[in-house]
């Protein structure tokens, strides 16, 4: 009799034991994937915010130009005269 209740009470602590060990490398294989997909999510956020901004500047000189003929702004280029600056800078002054 107490052969068989010491066969049964070694027989349960090695189920246990092995439910302990295959629960913990379920977790780990668990966290593992997740940490996988988390970085994966990373990449992806960081891909679409590139995808944005790069849309955002291909819109960009779009947007400017529209703006700038509902406002009718005749735009000239800038003058490189260092004289016609200077003249500004002294107009300014006074």
């Amino acid at each position: 009799m107490r052969t068989t209740r010491t066969c049964c009470l070694v027989f349960s602590l090695a189920m246990v034991a092995l439910a302990v060990v295959h629960l913990r490398a379920e977790q780990t294989r668990t966290a593992s994937s997740l940490l996988r997909l988390e970085s994966r999510w990373v990449a992806l956020r960081r891909e679409w915010w590139g995808l944005q901004s790069q849309a955002a500047r291909m819109h960009a000189p779009k947007r400017i130009h529209d703006r700038l003929q509902l406002i009718n702004a005749d735009l000239v280029a800038p003058i490189d005269d260092v004289t016609y600056r200077s003249a500004d800078r002294l107009a300014d002054r006074r």
